[in-house]
């Protein structure tokens, strides 16, 4: 599920930010992430403008690459979000790819 996939992002991104906290890298993604989860709560399907505001994805491979896992959860997200179905909600993965 989109959202499984969301909440491991932010637990890796908290776990990371407890061992670096003043990394701006970090804050700068888990903001969006924050976001992201506001704008997709209870299966909202999220607007082509909010889905816009999320750069999070490109970010990560350049700034995080040095953390791979992190860095993988990211660009599935972001790449979730850039493929998103309009209308579609409760999102859930099937290969690392939307279902429809």
């Amino acid at each position: 599920m989109f959202e499984a996939e969301l909440a491991e992002a932010l637990e890796l991104l908290d776990a990371h930010i407890a061992r670096d906290p003043g990394h701006q890298a970090y804050a700068y993604v888990r903001k969006q992430l924050v976001d992201v989860k506001t704008f997709t709560a209870d299966g909202r399907c999220p607007t082509d403008q909010e889905i816009g505001r999320t750069t999070f994805g490109s970010y990560a491979a350049h700034e995080l690459h040095d953390h791979p896992e992190l860095a993988r959860v990211l660009g599935r997200l972001a790449n979730y979000l850039d493929q998103w179905p309009p209308g579609v909600r409760a999102p859930s993965w099937h290969d690392g790819r939307p279902a429809r």
